[in-house]
């Protein structure tokens, strides 16, 4: 009888370390969406600098957009490193358009998965870029120097854009949706254990 107690108990006790591990790795699986952890901690290339150290050197790092959207002109021949996500791509003549939304970058740069953003700003890259790739909804980290501002219209409004001459573009690879496998105990909780351990399911 005291055997069959003590069974219990650590069945039980390994039941709940198998569901609070379960609830752990959703947990961690959020952390990452987030940006407050590396999806490869032990990465060897997942902390490289995805802009050149050349061009990071001279980043106005206190220019955030939300500072720069309120008088564009005021900060001409700054440069400046954001981060977001395509909103539309198209050539032109003097070279590919990118509109981009704004969203804020985790330690690599990166843009976070979160419904926060301090609007939209225009890079202007003399290269051609091909919109196939640089389509609506990668994600993208822009370097480059303020030119001032562009003004288009967006829905029914004339929106204001902070205009950047992108000196550097870095595209994000495309992130696939990865299968998790999380552990399965062979019984189910709660249940009732008799004199040889036979859980009954309610």
């Amino acid at each position: 009888m005291v055997g069959d107690k003590f069974l219990s108990g650590g069945f039980g006790i390994l039941g709940f370390a198998l569901l609070w591990s379960i609830h752990e790795l959703f947990q961690q699986k959020e952390r990452v969406r987030k940006g407050w952890f590396p999806k490869k901690p032990f990465s060897l290339t997942g902390c490289a600098p995805v802009i050149s150290k050349q061009l990071r050197e001279q980043v106005a790092t206190e220019l955030t957009m939300n500072i720069v959207v309120k008088d564009p002109e005021d900060y001409k021949s700054k440069t400046v490193l954001w981060s977001g996500v395509i909103v539309s791509c198209v050539n032109l003549k003097e070279g590919t358009m990118v509109e981009v939304l704004q969203k804020p970058a985790d330690r690599e740069k990166k843009p976070k998965d979160v419904d926060k953003s301090e609007g939209r700003f225009i890079a202007l890259k003399p290269d051609y870029l091909d919109v196939a790739i640089y389509r609506q909804g990668r994600k993208v980290t822009v370097a480059g120097e303020v030119k001032g501002k562009k003004i288009q219209r967006l829905g029914e409004i004339d929106y204001t854009y902070p205009l950047i001459s992108a000196k550097e573009i870095h595209l994000w690879p495309v992130e696939k949706e990865e299968k998790v496998y999380y552990p399965y105990p062979c019984w189910h909780y709660p249940w009732r254990y008799y004199t040889y351990w036979h859980p009954y399911w309610w």
